[in-house]
């Protein structure tokens, strides 16, 4: 969809065969956003005269009932799920904001005293709006809903045009999130305990940049008494390590059986909330 404000139309263009296969005429059609079945575009004669924002349905390219905007309709952006659409009019330094509920569009009211609001672009889970303030270098983050302002920030000189990337989708794994994970048991009198000392370490524990954040990796060990039944279960070390994006770690935790006694231990290891890793050790305490 190609807006023409000289030709007072937006035409549709087949990207297969490369060729326009429609024109919608529509006075003074200046900015446009797709969003599902739903193109947006926003409309005026120009200058600071009346303007308005047309839905078009892509199914029928028929344009729906115009919604008025304030002027100047420079870029027009909706939330992912359409429910909400943004409208910037960089001459007036205000951003329009339309309800689409049921096939129903309403005007929501507007933001006001943004100077020279121009590109405009939803987060993907739809709970931000950022606009670009050509006036004062700034981004503004916008809450949807609410839909009031929540702060800005300078980045540059001049900002016009913004685009929000898809965060990265892949999740840990044995082959990112640990290179070893071992259980041993050392019955060595050296350590001072009697009965001897089960040990499960942890190499080389990687926290997956493609995650991002911090992350908590959280090491599970269960213990059970296999031989006799009499004897009391050991209750291993229990901690939680946070790990920044990329840094890696070693960790050990241990357990203290206190009788003479063969048991299983079997230990656990998630990182981000995701299992990567897992083993089993038998062993005879002296």
């Amino acid at each position: 969809y190609v807006t023409d404000p000289n030709d007072n139309a937006v035409y549709v263009v087949d990207l297969v065969a490369r060729n326009v296969v429609g024109a919608i005429p529509i006075v003074g059609a200046r900015s446009v956003f797709v969003n599902g079945t739903t193109a947006w575009v926003g409309a005026g004669t120009g200058g600071l005269q009346p303007t308005v924002v047309i839905p078009i349905d892509t199914n029928t390219n028929i344009p729906g009932t115009p919604i008025p905007v304030e002027p100047d309709p420079t870029n027009i952006t909706t939330t992912p799920s359409g429910e909400w659409v943004y409208v910037s009019s960089t001459a007036t330094h205000i951003i329009s904001v339309i309800h689409h509920s049921g096939g129903v569009n309403t005007s929501a009211g507007v933001l006001n005293g943004l100077n020279e609001p121009t590109g405009l672009a939803a987060t993907p889970d739809g709970t931000t709006i950022i606009n670009a303030l050509s006036g004062t270098s700034d981004l503004a983050s916008i809450d949807s809903p609410p839909n009031t302002l929540n702060g800005t920030f300078l980045i540059d000189p001049n900002p016009v045009a913004v685009a929000i990337a898809q965060p990265p989708t892949r999740t840990c794994n044995t082959s990112t999130g640990v290179s070893t994970l071992q259980s041993s048991y050392s019955p060595s009198a050296a350590l001072g305990i009697t009965a001897g000392r089960a040990l499960t370490r942890l190499d080389n524990v990687l926290s997956c940049p493609s995650i991002g954040g911090p992350q908590t990796v959280t090491v599970t060990t269960t213990t059970t008494t296999v031989n006799p039944s009499s004897c009391p279960t050991p209750a291993p070390t229990a901690d939680d390590w946070i790990l920044q994006p990329g840094e890696n770690n070693q960790f050990t935790q241990f357990s203290t059986p206190t009788c003479a006694a063969t048991y299983t231990t079997n230990t656990q290891l998630s990182i981000g909330g995701i299992n990567v890793a897992s083993t089993t050790l038998t062993y005879t305490t002296v």
